[in-house]
């Protein structure tokens, strides 16, 4: 069978065909002023190799490095021998083993009951936006907050919006307080409303950090929870951990403490102070101290110049990368 184009259609009109070819006329125009992009031929770390040549990369998400980390490079070596090149759509084919293994190993990492994974964060902060809320629902959110939150409140199809300007706690309580009018009244189903505030943890385009202990504050002052996109900010920017260990055996006795001290200084200044101590005794007292220091200098990203972009009616003007 030979397929036919809509100009083939022995019934497609005069108009329908001029408006066909115009449009092919567009992309032939468009097509011979192209620009060919650059390639990266290097995996996606500090630096890339574009053309042979080596460039710093700030353009990227890895902040952790796990792009080139040699440790899940071999896991997931190991995996792909085990398990095959992939577990299929979840939703599809079902839960994998493999999700199991990770979603416990993240609610552990972050003292949660449980975790769940989504294959982008886009698909995340949508299913966790249409499984919180309704239509009737209300949602409060920054001014500055990812498009994909943005998008996520569109697609839930919430119909009470307030927007805040960014990082304005006064503007914050203001919009706080309307929602909190609105949500004297009831849905059509008896219940009252439910107010979530909506905010990322690490802005993406700048680099500033949400108000967090405030805006929680305010959250409850109002009856409302609060729901942190914290996709840049999540293993960067850290808090205190202690750790202490001891085991016991025969005739010998073993105590390890590491205390990791991670001080935020300012949204792009992070001072991190690692102290390892330990004590091994069998026949002998032997004790070893380790103390190392480092400083790092985290850089906040910056999308196109000018700063920051405000959020259009349309809910546009922030960046895409998820």
């Amino acid at each position: 069978m030979v397929p036919i184009g809509i100009c083939d259609l022995p019934h497609a009109s005069t108009a329908g065909m001029a408006t066909t070819a115009k449009l092919w006329s567009r992309l032939s125009a468009a097509q011979a002023k192209k620009t060919t992009p650059r390639v990266v031929n290097s995996s996606q770390g500090a630096r890339l190799t574009i053309g042979g040549k080596d460039y710093l990369n700030f353009c990227s998400s890895h902040y952790l490095g796990f792009a080139e980390e040699p440790r899940l490079k071999q896991a997931a070596q190991k995996a792909i021998e085990v398990h095959g090149l992939g577990t299929g759509y979840r939703t599809l084919s079902g839960t994998h083993q493999l999700h199991v293994d990770l979603e416990a190993a993240i609610a552990k990492f972050k003292g949660t009951e449980a975790a769940v994974c989504f294959t982008s964060a886009y698909a995340a902060n949508a299913s966790a936006v249409q499984t919180l809320l309704g239509k009737e629902d209300i949602v409060v959110s920054d001014q500055l907050n990812h498009a994909s939150i943005i998008d996520a409140v569109k697609v839930a199809g919430v119909q009470n919006k307030f927007r805040y300007d960014h990082s304005d706690m006064g503007d914050l309580e203001k919009q706080l307080k309307a929602a909190n009018e609105l949500q004297k009244t009831p849905k059509k189903n008896g219940e009252h409303p439910l107010i979530l505030v909506i905010t990322d943890g690490v802005f993406s385009m700048d680099g500033d950090l949400a108000k967090l202990p405030k805006i929680v504050e305010l959250a409850k002052k109002y009856d409302a929870l609060t729901m942190v996109d914290d996709a840049h900010g999540e293993g960067v920017l850290g808090a205190v951990r202690v750790r202490v260990r001891l085991g016991l055996g025969r005739g010998s006795a073993r105590c390890a403490l590491t205390l990791r001290l991670t001080l935020r200084l300012t949204p792009t200044l992070t001072l991190s102070l690692s102290l390892s101590l330990s004590l091994s005794l069998r026949l002998t007292l032997s004790l070893r101290l380790r103390l190392s220091l480092s400083l790092s200098l985290t850089l906040s990203r910056c999308g196109r110049p000018g700063g920051r972009q405000p959020l259009r009616a349309g809910g546009r003007g922030r960046h895409r990368d998820r």
